[in-house]
């Protein structure tokens, strides 16, 4: 009988410890989406206003 009560408290705090493990993991991982997600955005708004520019140069001459 005292063998099953240690058994079941390591087990709870062994369950404990790797859920905690695996939401830091996970919060991490999804940080770093966020991060690269905003960079995304904000090089669409760079190519965005690079596309809205006026085309001052001409056509092609001579090819």
């Amino acid at each position: 009988m005292k063998f099953s009560k240690w058994l079941l408290i390591v087990l709870c705090v062994a369950s404990g410890l790797g859920g905690a493990a695996l939401v830091g993991i996970i919060c991490s991982i999804s940080n770093d989406r966020i991060v690269v997600t905003e960079k995304i955005n904000q090089s669409h708004a760079a190519d965005k206003q690079f596309n809205e520019r006026p085309n001052s140069r001409g056509g092609a001459k001579g090819y």
